[in-house]
């Protein structure tokens, strides 16, 4: 019995020591990895994100836009081109070489959005400024996202939301 016992403890260590050899064979290293390729998508939080810095912005534009009367005309270019600035850094986050959203109308339409960003950032650079380009900002939003108040409550956002 005892011979048996010596035996088995004796089978276990080879068998365990040729596991670890095996383990660190050169073939080893052949293993391919189970990480699953990159698909070339922007990932949702990303355009998600982009899209509500976008709104905001749209937002704050028409509202220096509609009170444009009231105030200084040079603090309102001056937050006109900011707010376009802010609107170009988030839509260049989305416009990757390579890379696509899951949103065909984004990744068909964002070169054309970036382009209006430009045109109407210097036309409020231009002194006098001139605002119109700014205020057709808002219409590249409809496009996708409708009027206000037609949107998809279930996103969120009411005035923003991507219609399904």
């Amino acid at each position: 019995m005892e011979r048996s016992l010596s035996f088995v403890t004796a089978l276990i260590t080879a068998l365990a020591l040729m596991t670890s050899v095996a383990c660190q064979a050169p073939f080893g290293g052949l293993r391919s990895p189970t990480i699953p390729p990159d698909l070339g998508y922007i990932p949702p939080e990303r355009v998600r994100t982009a899209m509500w810095v976008l709104a905001a912005e749209v937002r704050h534009l028409e509202e220096l836009l509609e009170g444009q009367g009231q105030a200084d005309p040079a603090f309102v270019r001056l937050e006109v081109g900011r707010s376009l600035d802010r609107m170009m850094l988030a839509a260049r986050t989305l416009d990757q070489p390579g890379r696509s959203s899951q949103h065909p109308v984004l990744n068909e339409n964002l070169g054309r959005f970036l382009e209006r960003l430009e045109r109407a950032k210097r036309a409020a650079d231009r002194v006098p400024a001139n605002l119109f380009q700014a205020s057709t900002v808002a219409g590249s939003c409809f496009l996708c996202h409708g009027p206000i108040g037609t949107a998809d409550s279930r996103e969120g956002s009411s005035p923003y939301a991507a219609r399904r």
